[in-house]
Protein backbone atom coordinates (compact mmCIF):
# COMPACT_ATOMS: atom_id res chain seq x y z
CA UNK A 1 0.00 0.00 0.00
CA UNK A 2 1.37 3.40 -1.00
CA UNK A 3 1.36 6.34 1.41
CA UNK A 4 0.96 8.77 -1.50
CA UNK A 5 -2.55 10.28 -1.64
CA UNK A 6 -4.61 9.51 -4.73
CA UNK A 7 -6.48 12.53 -6.10
CA UNK A 8 -9.26 12.09 -8.62
CA UNK A 9 -11.04 15.04 -10.22
CA UNK A 10 -14.75 14.50 -10.78
CA UNK A 11 -16.20 16.20 -13.87
CA UNK A 12 -19.59 16.42 -15.53
CA UNK A 13 -22.11 19.00 -16.62
CA UNK A 14 -24.57 20.51 -14.18
CA UNK A 15 -27.13 17.87 -13.26
CA UNK A 16 -24.98 14.88 -14.22
CA UNK A 17 -24.77 13.70 -10.61
CA UNK A 18 -21.26 14.73 -9.51
CA UNK A 19 -22.27 15.82 -6.02
CA UNK A 20 -24.48 12.75 -5.54
CA UNK A 21 -21.61 10.49 -6.59
CA UNK A 22 -19.16 12.11 -4.16
CA UNK A 23 -21.76 12.01 -1.40
CA UNK A 24 -22.26 8.27 -1.94
CA UNK A 25 -18.52 7.59 -2.07
CA UNK A 26 -17.52 9.67 0.93
CA UNK A 27 -20.61 10.07 3.08
CA UNK A 28 -19.97 13.83 3.11
CA UNK A 29 -23.01 16.02 3.66
CA UNK A 30 -22.91 17.85 0.35
CA UNK A 31 -25.73 19.90 -1.10
CA UNK A 32 -27.24 18.22 -4.15
CA UNK A 33 -28.48 20.41 -7.01
CA UNK A 34 -31.90 20.04 -8.60
CA UNK A 35 -30.57 19.41 -12.10
CA UNK A 36 -31.15 22.97 -13.25
CA UNK A 37 -28.62 24.67 -11.00
CA UNK A 38 -25.28 23.45 -9.74
CA UNK A 39 -24.84 22.88 -6.00
CA UNK A 40 -21.06 23.10 -6.41
CA UNK A 41 -19.83 26.69 -6.48
CA UNK A 42 -16.25 26.11 -5.36
CA UNK A 43 -13.77 23.35 -6.07
CA UNK A 44 -13.43 21.17 -2.99
CA UNK A 45 -11.61 17.99 -1.99
CA UNK A 46 -13.42 15.29 -0.03
CA UNK A 47 -11.68 12.21 1.39
CA UNK A 48 -12.99 8.68 0.92
CA UNK A 49 -12.85 6.59 4.10
CA UNK A 50 -9.58 4.58 3.85
CA UNK A 51 -11.26 1.40 5.15
CA UNK A 52 -13.46 1.39 2.04
CA UNK A 53 -10.54 1.57 -0.40
CA UNK A 54 -7.98 -0.84 1.02
CA UNK A 55 -6.40 1.66 3.40
CA UNK A 56 -5.49 4.10 0.64
CA UNK A 57 -5.81 7.87 1.06
CA UNK A 58 -8.14 8.96 -1.73
CA UNK A 59 -9.47 12.45 -2.34
CA UNK A 60 -12.29 13.23 -4.78
CA UNK A 61 -12.22 16.75 -6.21
CA UNK A 62 -15.72 18.12 -6.79
CA UNK A 63 -15.50 20.53 -9.73
CA UNK A 64 -18.28 22.96 -10.73
CA UNK A 65 -20.43 21.84 -13.64
CA UNK A 66 -20.33 23.81 -16.85
CA UNK A 67 -23.63 25.04 -18.31
CA UNK A 68 -24.21 26.44 -14.81
CA UNK A 69 -27.28 28.67 -14.44
CA UNK A 70 -25.75 31.03 -11.88
CA UNK A 71 -22.06 31.33 -12.78
CA UNK A 72 -20.58 32.27 -16.13
CA UNK A 73 -18.65 29.57 -17.99
CA UNK A 74 -15.46 31.68 -18.37
CA UNK A 75 -15.44 32.23 -14.61
CA UNK A 76 -15.90 28.54 -13.91
CA UNK A 77 -13.12 27.65 -16.30
CA UNK A 78 -10.78 30.28 -14.87
CA UNK A 79 -11.40 28.95 -11.35
CA UNK A 80 -10.63 25.43 -12.52
CA UNK A 81 -7.44 26.54 -14.29
CA UNK A 82 -6.29 28.39 -11.19
CA UNK A 83 -7.00 25.39 -8.99
CA UNK A 84 -5.17 22.98 -11.29
CA UNK A 85 -2.12 25.27 -11.48
CA UNK A 86 -2.02 25.88 -7.73
CA UNK A 87 -2.52 22.24 -6.81
CA UNK A 88 0.34 21.21 -9.09
CA UNK A 89 2.76 23.78 -7.71
CA UNK A 90 1.73 22.96 -4.15
CA UNK A 91 2.74 19.35 -4.79
CA UNK A 92 -0.82 17.99 -4.84
CA UNK A 93 -0.58 15.77 -7.90
CA UNK A 94 -3.62 14.36 -9.67
CA UNK A 95 -3.95 10.69 -10.59
CA UNK A 96 -6.90 10.84 -12.95
CA UNK A 97 -10.49 11.84 -13.53
CA UNK A 98 -14.01 10.50 -13.32
CA UNK A 99 -16.40 11.94 -15.91
CA UNK A 100 -20.09 11.54 -15.09
CA UNK A 101 -22.60 11.49 -17.95
CA UNK A 102 -26.36 11.16 -17.62
CA UNK A 103 -28.20 8.71 -19.90
CA UNK A 104 -31.70 10.02 -19.24
CA UNK A 105 -31.82 11.96 -22.53
CA UNK A 106 -32.35 10.27 -25.89
CA UNK A 107 -30.78 12.93 -28.09
CA UNK A 108 -27.19 14.11 -27.81
CA UNK A 109 -27.57 17.87 -27.56
CA UNK A 110 -24.88 20.41 -28.48
CA UNK A 111 -24.26 21.27 -24.83
CA UNK A 112 -23.55 17.64 -23.99
CA UNK A 113 -21.22 17.30 -26.96
CA UNK A 114 -19.35 20.47 -26.00
CA UNK A 115 -19.04 19.23 -22.42
CA UNK A 116 -17.28 16.05 -23.51
CA UNK A 117 -14.97 17.94 -25.88
CA UNK A 118 -14.08 20.48 -23.19
CA UNK A 119 -13.31 17.65 -20.77
CA UNK A 120 -11.04 16.02 -23.36
CA UNK A 121 -9.10 19.26 -23.86
CA UNK A 122 -8.69 19.74 -20.10
CA UNK A 123 -7.43 16.21 -19.41
CA UNK A 124 -5.58 15.53 -22.66
CA UNK A 125 -5.53 12.44 -24.86
CA UNK A 126 -2.39 11.10 -23.19
CA UNK A 127 -4.38 10.85 -19.93
CA UNK A 128 -7.41 8.99 -21.28
CA UNK A 129 -6.14 5.74 -19.66
CA UNK A 130 -6.47 7.66 -16.36
CA UNK A 131 -10.16 8.39 -17.04
CA UNK A 132 -13.29 6.56 -15.94
CA UNK A 133 -16.52 7.56 -17.68
CA UNK A 134 -19.46 6.68 -15.44
CA UNK A 135 -22.97 6.88 -16.83
CA UNK A 136 -25.60 8.06 -14.34
CA UNK A 137 -29.37 8.29 -13.79
CA UNK A 138 -29.84 4.51 -13.95
CA UNK A 139 -32.15 4.74 -10.94
CA UNK A 140 -34.41 7.08 -12.94
CA UNK A 141 -34.85 5.17 -16.22
CA UNK A 142 -35.73 1.70 -17.44
CA UNK A 143 -32.63 -0.38 -18.22
CA UNK A 144 -33.47 -0.82 -21.92
CA UNK A 145 -33.99 2.93 -22.28
CA UNK A 146 -30.63 3.64 -20.63
CA UNK A 147 -28.78 1.05 -22.71
CA UNK A 148 -30.22 2.54 -25.90
CA UNK A 149 -29.12 6.01 -24.82
CA UNK A 150 -25.61 4.69 -24.13
CA UNK A 151 -25.54 3.31 -27.67
CA UNK A 152 -26.66 6.71 -29.00
CA UNK A 153 -23.49 8.17 -27.50
CA UNK A 154 -21.04 5.82 -29.20
CA UNK A 155 -19.81 8.57 -31.52
CA UNK A 156 -19.65 11.08 -28.66
CA UNK A 157 -17.36 8.78 -26.65
CA UNK A 158 -15.28 7.52 -29.56
CA UNK A 159 -12.08 9.38 -28.66
CA UNK A 160 -12.25 8.37 -25.01
CA UNK A 161 -12.85 4.70 -25.87
CA UNK A 162 -10.05 4.73 -28.44
CA UNK A 163 -7.78 6.24 -25.79
CA UNK A 164 -8.44 3.38 -23.33
CA UNK A 165 -10.74 5.21 -20.93
CA UNK A 166 -12.82 2.85 -18.80
CA UNK A 167 -16.63 2.90 -19.05
CA UNK A 168 -18.82 1.93 -16.09
CA UNK A 169 -22.30 2.59 -14.69
CA UNK A 170 -23.11 4.45 -11.48
CA UNK A 171 -26.32 3.20 -9.85
CA UNK A 172 -26.53 5.95 -7.23
CA UNK A 173 -25.54 3.63 -4.36
CA UNK A 174 -22.60 3.61 -1.99
CA UNK A 175 -21.34 0.25 -3.29
CA UNK A 176 -21.48 1.43 -6.88
CA UNK A 177 -19.60 4.64 -6.06
CA UNK A 178 -16.90 2.81 -4.08
CA UNK A 179 -16.36 0.28 -6.89
CA UNK A 180 -15.77 3.15 -9.31
CA UNK A 181 -13.30 4.80 -6.92
CA UNK A 182 -11.47 1.48 -6.49
CA UNK A 183 -11.04 1.43 -10.25
CA UNK A 184 -8.82 4.51 -9.86
CA UNK A 185 -6.43 3.03 -7.30
CA UNK A 186 -3.98 1.87 -9.95
CA UNK A 187 -3.69 5.30 -11.56
CA UNK A 188 -0.20 6.79 -11.22
CA UNK A 189 0.39 10.53 -10.80
CA UNK A 190 -0.04 12.57 -13.94
CA UNK A 191 -0.42 16.09 -15.34
CA UNK A 192 -3.57 17.09 -17.17
CA UNK A 193 -3.03 18.76 -20.54
CA UNK A 194 -4.36 22.03 -19.14
CA UNK A 195 -1.75 21.93 -16.35
CA UNK A 196 1.03 21.12 -18.80
CA UNK A 197 0.05 23.96 -21.14
CA UNK A 198 -0.21 26.46 -18.28
CA UNK A 199 3.36 25.59 -17.29
CA UNK A 200 4.63 25.84 -20.87
CA UNK A 201 2.75 29.11 -21.52
CA UNK A 202 3.76 30.67 -18.20
CA UNK A 203 0.17 30.74 -17.00
CA UNK A 204 -1.46 32.31 -20.07
CA UNK A 205 -4.85 30.63 -19.98
CA UNK A 206 -5.93 31.92 -23.38
CA UNK A 207 -3.14 29.93 -25.04
CA UNK A 208 -4.41 26.60 -23.73
CA UNK A 209 -6.35 24.16 -25.89
CA UNK A 210 -9.27 24.08 -23.45
CA UNK A 211 -9.60 27.88 -23.28
CA UNK A 212 -9.49 28.13 -27.07
CA UNK A 213 -12.28 25.57 -27.37
CA UNK A 214 -14.42 27.25 -24.71
CA UNK A 215 -13.96 30.71 -26.19
CA UNK A 216 -14.86 29.51 -29.69
CA UNK A 217 -17.86 27.52 -28.47
CA UNK A 218 -19.30 30.59 -26.73
CA UNK A 219 -18.87 32.58 -29.94
CA UNK A 220 -20.65 29.83 -31.87
CA UNK A 221 -23.57 29.93 -29.43
CA UNK A 222 -24.00 33.65 -30.08
CA UNK A 223 -23.96 33.20 -33.85
CA UNK A 224 -26.50 30.35 -33.66
CA UNK A 225 -28.89 32.45 -31.59
CA UNK A 226 -28.47 35.43 -33.92
CA UNK A 227 -29.65 33.23 -36.78
CA UNK A 228 -32.65 32.16 -34.69
CA UNK A 229 -33.46 35.81 -33.98
CA UNK A 230 -33.37 36.63 -37.69
CA UNK A 231 -35.63 33.70 -38.53
CA UNK A 232 -38.06 34.44 -35.71
CA UNK A 233 -38.33 38.12 -36.58
CA UNK A 234 -36.53 39.39 -33.51
CA UNK A 235 -37.90 37.35 -30.61
CA UNK A 236 -37.29 39.40 -27.45
CA UNK A 237 -36.29 36.39 -25.34
CA UNK A 238 -33.64 35.35 -27.88
CA UNK A 239 -32.24 38.89 -28.00
CA UNK A 240 -31.90 38.81 -24.22
CA UNK A 241 -30.01 35.51 -24.52
CA UNK A 242 -27.60 37.06 -27.05
CA UNK A 243 -26.99 39.94 -24.67
CA UNK A 244 -26.25 37.53 -21.83
CA UNK A 245 -23.81 35.48 -23.93
CA UNK A 246 -22.04 38.64 -25.10
CA UNK A 247 -21.63 39.61 -21.46
CA UNK A 248 -20.07 36.20 -20.82
CA UNK A 249 -17.56 36.70 -23.64
CA UNK A 250 -16.63 40.19 -22.46
CA UNK A 251 -16.46 39.14 -18.83
CA UNK A 252 -14.28 36.17 -19.72
CA UNK A 253 -11.90 38.38 -21.69
CA UNK A 254 -11.58 40.78 -18.78
CA UNK A 255 -11.14 37.99 -16.25
CA UNK A 256 -8.43 36.24 -18.25
CA UNK A 257 -6.45 39.48 -18.49
CA UNK A 258 -6.22 39.79 -14.71
CA UNK A 259 -3.45 38.56 -12.46
CA UNK A 260 -5.39 35.68 -10.96
CA UNK A 261 -3.07 33.64 -8.75
CA UNK A 262 0.24 33.48 -6.93
CA UNK A 263 1.51 29.90 -6.58
CA UNK A 264 4.60 28.82 -4.64
CA UNK A 265 6.75 25.77 -5.25
CA UNK A 266 10.12 24.77 -3.84
CA UNK A 267 10.37 28.14 -2.14
CA UNK A 268 10.15 30.07 -5.41
CA UNK A 269 7.21 32.45 -5.76
CA UNK A 270 5.55 32.39 -9.18
CA UNK A 271 2.95 34.92 -10.27
CA UNK A 272 0.89 33.71 -13.19
CA UNK A 273 -0.80 36.19 -15.51
CA UNK A 274 -4.05 34.79 -16.91
CA UNK A 275 -4.60 36.84 -20.01
CA UNK A 276 -6.25 36.67 -23.39
CA UNK A 277 -3.16 37.55 -25.41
Amino acid sequence: MSDQPIRIAVFGKTGAGKTSFIKRATGADLEVGDGAASATKNIQQVEVSPNKVGGHTVFLIDTPGFNDTDLEEPTLFLNLAKWLANSHYNGERLNGAIFLQGINEVRVLKGEEDGVKLFETIVGEQNFPHVIVATTMWDQVEKEFGVRNEENRAKLWHNLRAGDAKFVRFYNTENSAIEIVRGCLGFSETKFLLQKELIENKGKVRKTTAAEFLYNSLGTKIEDIRVQVKISGGNRKLRQTIKKLNVQINFGAAAWKAVAAAATTVGVARVWVWDMQ
